[in-house]
């Protein structure tokens, strides 16, 4: 093998992790310039900044998954192409449905963060990847259920999802589950652990369900109770980690802003106290955002950043 052919291979063990998911999903270190495939050669053309051949190579590929994973991941980021939403989402759609977990990784976060947001088929191809083995989307689909973000909060199932996450060393489960520890019974850390193994062995439609002809409407603001007064809706907010006290809540704003200023530097945060089990969490959110698509505008760039957050409506 030559030496230059080394040097790519190498780049491709260390260049395994772009945007949401991996963009170079399959590397073969072993290979010979004899054996390349056409998945390899368009790979090597990608790594030699060869974007447009890379595109012209993996399209001819139309029944290899990670060749169509990464079309999509190109045309989203726009490399080689102009960003193309649409194909990004079409190519990504033909992976997941051939079973490329990043793929349906990938799409959970697209619909998830689309506008307006799709969370049906969100929570569909977020469970496909989980149930696959996709840690992130193990971790998404814990956060949902733990936050009560388009599905009931559950926090058993979210301790459960977080735990599989967990398992494989996913840092932002492993720090879920510190928390939640703090907070569920005994009893409750059990069942969640017994659910966990039944979770993986679900079955899943490969295609998701047909989405309503409309979207789902906002949920209802909150009704104040007797002799309380509303709560000021005060525009959209990102939540980013319900932790165990004030102090780690202000300890992880400050861990944002020194690490994220572009994103943070328009941005105020509170700390919003939790009841759970008589216990209280503190809700560190950002914000704040006159509408829903600039908050889910924002709350997107933070993801690709690899800080996970929730929008949040007007006073929640």
């Amino acid at each position: 093998m030559s030496s230059t052919r080394v040097k790519r291979v190498a780049n491709r063990v260390a260049r395994c992790g772009i945007g949401v998911a991996a963009l170079l999903v399959t590397t073969l270190p072993t290979i010979s310039a004899s054996e390349a495939s056409p998945f390899e050669d368009a790979l090597d053309a990608y790594h030699a900044g060869e974007h447009r051949q890379a595109i012209e190579l993996w399209k001819r590929l139309p029944d290899d998954p990670r060749a169509l994973f990464n079309l999509g991941q190109m045309y989203r980021r726009g490399e080689g192409v102009e960003p193309n939403h649409d194909a990004a989402i079409a190519y990504y759609e033909r992976a997941a449905g051939m079973g490329h977990r990043s793929a349906q990784a990938n799409l959970g976060t697209l619909y998830f963060f689309a506008s307006p947001p799709q969370p049906d088929k969100a929570l569909h191809w977020w469970r496909m990847a989980a149930i696959a083995g996709e840690p992130h989307a193990q971790h998404m689909m814990g956060v949902i259920y733990v936050n009560g973000e388009h599905v009931e909060r559950d926090l058993i199932k979210g301790y459960a999802w977080n735990h599989i996450a967990a398992a494989q060393q996913y840092g932002k489960a492993q720090e879920a589950i510190a928390t939640l520890d703090e907070y569920l019974t005994a009893e409750e850390i059990d069942a969640a652990k017994t659910l966990a193994i039944t979770l993986l062995e679900q079955p899943v439609a490969l295609a998701p369900a047909t989405p309503p002809a409309t979207p789902p409407e906002e949920p209802p603001e909150r009704q104040p109770s007797a002799g309380q007064p509303a709560p000021v809706a005060t525009g959209y907010w990102l939540q980013f980690g319900a932790l165990s006290d004030a102090a780690a809540a202000r300890r992880l704003w400050q861990q944002l802003t020194d690490g994220h200023p572009d994103l943070t530097r328009d941005m105020e945060s509170r700390i919003s106290p939790l009841a759970i089990n008589g216990k209280t969490l503190h809700r560190l959110q950002g914000g704040t955002f006159v509408d829903r698509d600039a908050a889910r505008q924002r709350c997107a760039q933070f993801e690709s950043a690899g800080v996970t957050c929730l929008v949040k409506r007007p006073g929640s």
